[in-house]
C-alpha cells in the first residue's frame, strides 16, 4: 500500500543538509526496528521559529502500514520498500528488469499496423484483438483470434517478420537510453514477450543499449502475464526477483512482474487494474539510479 504524503513543514534552506542527515539517519535505526514491531519516536527538532516535526516518525512494524518522518515516508512496492521524498520516490533493489514495448520503446503505431494487417487478411475486428494483445506473446494472440483451419506459426512468423522489416514509425520512449547508458549491464535486464530478433532490431534502430540479458518471446514456456518471464530474468542476473524493480506499461506485463514478486513500477497512462496501488512515471526521463552499497537506489520523479 502506498502511504499519501502530507504537506509538512520544511526547514530553512540554511538548515536543510543537517536537517536530511539527521531524518536519513533517524530513519535507518526506525526501519530496523520493523523486524520486531516495536515503535520508535524521534525527538523533534526546531529551527528559529519554525517548528520543525522532523525527524519524528513512528513505526509499527507492519508490512504495509507506516507512517513516515519528515523529509520522507516509507512505503512497501512489494517485497521492496520505498519512501516517498521530497520531489519523488526512492525505491531500493539488486536489479532492474525492463519491458520493452511501451516502456522503452514507443512502438505503438506498428504494433497497430501489424495487427490491422492481420485482421484485413481474416475478416477480423483489429479493436478486439487490439483490446487484448499489448503485451502477450505474439503466438498466443495469433492462436486466440486466427480462424479455424489457419497456421498459427506460419501466421506468427509473418507478422513477425513485417514487424523486423518496418521499422518506422518507432521511437525512444523519452529517456530510455540515457538511463540504460547510466547502468552496470550486469544489473539490469529486458523482459519482453516479443522474439528476441524484433525486440534486438527495435532496441538498435531507436539507439537503445542492447541488454546482457534478454528474456524474450522465445526463452519461456509461459509468457505474460504468468511470472515466469520476470522470475527467470531476475535469476539471469544472479538475483531474485523479489528484490527486482520492474518497469512495465501493460496489464500482462504489470500482472507478470507483480507476482513475480517484483516491486512494479508502471510506464505512461494505463490506470487499469493491474496497475492499482503501484508506483508511476509518466516516462523514463525522471528515474535515476546510484549505486548505495550493495542495493541500487532508484529514485522516480
Amino acid at each position: 500500500m502506498i502511504v499519501s504524503v502530507p504537506e509538512w513543514p520544511v526547514p530553512p534552506p540554511s538548515a536543510m543538509n543537517s536537517w536530511r542527515a539527521a531524518v536519513n539517519d533517524g530513519a535507518r535505526r526506525t526501519v530496523g526496528s520493523m523486524s520486531s514491531g516495536t515503535v520508535s519516536t524521534l525527538k523533534e527538532r526546531s529551527w528559529g521559529r519554525n517548528r520543525i516535526r522532523g525527524p519524528h516518525a513512528e513505526f509499527a512494524g507492519r508490512r504495509a502500514e507506516c507512517s513516515a518522518v519528515v523529509i520522507f515516508r516509507w512505503y512497501r512496492c512489494g517485497s521492496v520498500l520505498g519512501r516517498y521524498v521530497m520531489g519523488g520516490q526512492v525505491l531500493s533493489a539488486s536489479v532492474l528488469l525492463f519491458d520493452m514495448d511501451g516502456t522503452l520503446v514507443d512502438s505503438t503505431a506498428s504494433v497497430e499496423r501489424a495487427w490491422g494487417r492481420f485482421a484485413g487478411r481474416h475478416g477480423l475486428e483489429a479493436s478486439a484483438i487490439l483490446a487484448v494483445a499489448h503485451g502477450r506473446p505474439t503466438i498466443e494472440v495469433v492462436a486466440e483470434f486466427a480462424p479455424h483451419g489457419v497456421d498459427v506459426v506460419a501466421e506468427t512468423d509473418r507478422i513477425e517478420a513485417e514487424e523486423i522489416d518496418r521499422t518506422d514509425g518507432i521511437s525512444e520512449i523519452p529517456g530510455a537510453a540515457a538511463l540504460l547508458k547510466s547502468l552496470d549491464p550486469a544489473k539490469w535486464a529486458v523482459v519482453t514477450s516479443a522474439t528476441r530478433a524484433l525486440t534486438l532490431r527495435r532496441l538498435a534502430a531507436v539507439g537503445i543499449p542492447l541488454p546482457k540479458i534478454l528474456v524474450a518471446a522465445d526463452d519461456v514456456t509461459k509468457g505474460k502475464p504468468h511470472p515466469q518471464p520476470y522470475m527467470l530474468a531476475a535469476r539471469a542476473l544472479g538475483a531474485d526477483a523479489a528484490d527486482a524493480v520492474a518497469f512495465e506499461d501493460a496489464p500482462a506485463g504489470l500482472t507478470s512482474a507483480t507476482e513475480a514478486g517484483a516491486a512494479t513500477v508502471v510506464v505512461g497512462g494505463y490506470r487499469g487494474e493491474a496497475a492499482n496501488g503501484l508506483p508511476r512515471v509518466a516516462d523514463l526521463s525522471g528515474v535515476t539510479v546510484a549505486q548505495d552499497g550493495p542495493a541500487l537506489e532508484v529514485r522516480l520523479p
